[in-house]
């Protein structure tokens, strides 16, 4: 395990692993897959923590539990990190497609003064394009990169 120095980008899997090859850390780069070992010369794999924290509750229950939370083409669940002009920021786990104002309502208590103070969405980092509040009804990968934003940072879906 190698602790990062805490840039923003290193979020990026890309980036994180130019970052650890002491190379200047960019999203996006020509890399196409992991290395076998990174400059250290030991194997080198990057997994995303959250996608790593369901495997017991997978494994527990079976694929086809974990495949029915969501939408179609659309399954399992999504951690939400809420922030900004809601009543109580939080991070919650919740389905893929969950609805924004669902999402909202439920875990944060609404919108700050009400859903006609929302203007738009960042569904992921500051990198990335903002969703109006005419077009941000779903929270999903699907409805993200169909509204011209994603939630990987920017990164093509």
């Amino acid at each position: 395990m190698h602790h990062g120095a805490g840039a923003y980008i290193c979020g990026e899997e890309t980036a994180l692993l130019e970052s650890l090859e002491a190379k200047r850390a960019s999203r996006g780069s020509n890399r196409r897959s992991q290395p076998m070992s990174a400059s250290t010369g030991c194997p080198t794999t990057v997994n995303n923590v959250e996608s790593i924290a369901v495997v017991p509750d997978i494994l527990r229950r079976g694929a086809h539990w974990f495949a029915s939370i969501g939408r179609p083409n659309n399954t399992g669940t999504k951690l939400f990190c809420i922030s900004g002009h809601v009543e109580k920021p939080c991070t919650v786990e919740d389905a893929m497609g969950v609805p924004l104002h669902e999402l909202l309502d439920r875990h944060c208590g609404g919108v700050r003064g009400g859903w006609d103070n929302l203007l738009a969405v960042i569904p992921g980092g500051s990198s990335m394009p903002m969703i109006r509040r005419t077009s941000a009804s779903i929270c999903s990968w699907i409805s993200t990169a169909a509204g011209n934003s994603n939630p990987h940072s920017g990164r093509p879906p």
